[in-house]
């Protein structure tokens, strides 16, 4: 079972996946744990395309 400490990342699948995929999605987490965020986008970017949606969300609180 994944650490749920809310500082350490979960490195387990959001959803069951086949015993081949898992390791695939622990081998990606691993590989991206200290990735800038436009090398996980490019890598995303040039393996799922063209079928990929990409969703952010945010907000900054400088104005408060």
């Amino acid at each position: 079972m994944a650490d749920t400490d809310p500082i350490q990342p979960i490195h387990e699948p959001a959803v069951p996946f086949l015993d081949e995929e898992a390791s695939w999605v622990r081998d990606a987490a691993d590989r991206f744990e200290g990735a800038r965020a436009e090398e996980l986008l490019a890598w995303a970017l040039e393996t799922f395309h063209p079928r990929i949606a990409i969703s952010a969300a945010g907000a900054s609180t400088d104005w408060l």
